[in-house]
């Protein structure tokens, strides 16, 4: 009886110490806050960024690399990326906090698709050539939502993201910005002989015929379009590039420096336009003409549609000059007024002055002579 007692009251006690144990102890997904950090990546941290999609079993990547200090593509003519674009990138990612895992072990990572044979994006972040951090983005539990999990760690988390802002597209990346000028520095314009210069931030015609002035809702998007040009691929270096004959430039004075912009044929056969159907009859679109794209403060060579230059050719300044408004000339005419009025006070004041020189000089004679 004795021993039985003694039997009961052992189990009892491992019964107790298991409860304590079970309400005492940490769950590992305890640490797990939402001020705890799920990458630690920043924009000065980051020198390069590998981004990977799978589909099927084809991997795509892309590499963005920092070299002196800027953002580049190698695999695309080694052309300036957008740095905007991925200072918020980084900052995106080392944004995103540990929450509760939605799975804790690698069978749900793969459910999750964020394991090495399936996931849909794997990103890599490096400095000096070592890897810094990978993470997986997989399957999406709703909008503008992603499970995710970093390399070496078995917890998968839900994070808002858009696996879409993560491309492997190179033009996804790339400054598309990199022609422009800044406006303040820009004096001036000169286009198929027309000139336009920059007054604190507007650009008027240089010469203009007696009551005219600048229609400047016609010149101010001309001039934003010159100033900054935009492209719609980049070829490569420009002395790689063959092109055919010029068919158009302009000069655009930045500082001390003429930046010239001088656009040519391209050589590149258009492909042909669909063929209509009897539903269409009528509505044939030709290709558009493809053109190609040099700079005189740039290396590379770039493609563009002939449409985006086409209300920069043929400029003639007297489609873009306008009558002065009345209450306009009404303030001239008024100034040149005063003016002709300053000037006969002006011209009063002196024959006056004149007069009294000479009345002065005829006393001191009189004097002079009496003596």
């Amino acid at each position: 009886m004795k021993k039985s007692i003694n039997i009961l009251a052992s189990l009892l006690l491992v019964q107790i110490v298991l409860a304590i144990f079970l309400l005492t102890r940490e769950e590992p997904t305890a640490t797990f806050t939402a001020k705890e950090p799920l990458l630690a990546v920043t924009d000065s941290s980051v020198d390069k960024i590998v981004i990977e999609s799978k589909e099927d079993e084809k991997v795509n990547s892309l590499e963005l690399v920092k070299k002196d200090g800027l953002w580049m593509i190698p695999s695309y003519h080694n052309f300036p990326a957008s740095e905007n674009k991925i200072r918020d990138f980084l900052a995106s990612m080392g944004s995103f906090k540990k929450s509760w895992p939605v799975g804790k072990t690698k069978i749900s990572a793969k459910q999750f698709k964020v394991v090495d044979d399936s996931f849909e994006r794997r990103l890599t972040f490096y400095n000096a050539d070592k890897k810094q951090s990978t993470l997986y983005l997989g399957s999406s539990p709703s909008f503008k939502k992603v499970h995710a999990r970093v390399n070496d760690d078995d917890y998968t988390h839900s994070i808002g993201f858009n696996t879409y802002e993560a491309q492997v597209n190179s033009k996804e990346w790339i400054d598309k910005n990199y022609l422009d000028q800044e406006r303040a520095k820009v004096k001036s314009i000169e286009i198929s002989g027309v000139t336009f210069n920059n007054e604190s931030g507007d650009f008027v015609l240089e010469k203009l015929e007696e009551g005219q002035e600048t229609d400047r809702s016609k010149v101010s998007p001309i001039a934003s379009k010159a100033i900054a040009p935009s492209f719609d691929e980049v070829l490569g270096l420009k002395e790689k590039v063959q092109h055919g004959d010029e068919v158009f430039s302009y000069v655009v004075q930045v500082g001390e420096e003429a930046v010239k912009y001088k656009y040519y044929q391209s050589l590149v056969k258009e492909e042909k336009a669909p063929e209509s159907s009897s539903t269409d009859a009528g509505n044939d679109k030709k290709p558009e003409e493809r053109l190609i794209l040099t700079t005189s403060n740039s290396p590379f060579a770039f493609e563009v549609g002939k449409k985006k230059i086409e209300s920069l050719m043929g400029l003639d300044a007297k489609q873009l000059a306008k009558a002065k408004d009345v209450e306009s000339q009404g303030e001239n005419k008024s100034e040149e007024s005063d003016e002709k009025k300053k000037d006969a006070l002006n011209e009063t004041q002196s024959e006056r002055s004149s007069y009294a020189d000479d009345e002065e000089s005829e006393r001191e004679s009189l004097v002079f002579a009496e003596d």
